[in-house]
């Protein structure tokens, strides 16, 4: 199943496709490919594709809580950036991956939800790009509500 606004990899996450990329060719070489976590947990059976996924992709980005559920799941797998109000990102985690370089960019706009700044950072490093991206979410859907309907519109 696919469209414009993306195709189901498992419960909490989905693909966010360019208009130009149909969901047949997944990530094409010249494709760029962004790998976007929000505080949902990352399910254990799913390890083999989020690591695949993460591996290839060119932008690794934790939304706020997302990097303490990365950091959960593999603390091998370092995110480039972790961005958010960061609320809900826990010291320790902050400190584990600010020690591996990590940019961690505080957004204070509360008129945005942390997964609308998330993309914004994501646009502010591709602006500059001729390359597509592709974009997978992990963690959309099925957490609080109000993110979750947020996350559809």
């Amino acid at each position: 199943m696919s469209s414009d606004e993306g195709e189901t990899v498992h419960r909490g996450s989905y693909l966010l496709y360019p208009d130009d990329v149909s969901s047949d060719t997944m990530w094409p070489k010249d494709t760029d490919l962004a790998v976007l976590v929000l505080n949902e947990p990352i399910p254990q059976h799913n390890h083999e594709l989020f690591s695949s996924m993460w591996e290839r992709a060119t932008h690794r980005i934790c939304i706020d809580g997302g990097a303490n559920q990365l950091y959960d799941f593999a603390r091998s797998l370092i995110p480039h950036a972790i961005v958010g109000d960061l609320d809900s990102l826990l010291p320790h985690v902050k400190s584990y991956y600010n020690d591996r370089n990590c940019v961690v960019q505080k957004y204070d706009d509360q008129d945005s939800t942390d997964f609308m700044k998330g993309l914004a950072y994501l646009d502010s490093k591709l602006e500059h790009q001729s390359n597509n991206c592709v974009t997978v979410v992990f963690g959309g859907l099925g957490g609080r509500l109000d993110h979750t309907l947020h996350t559809l519109k």
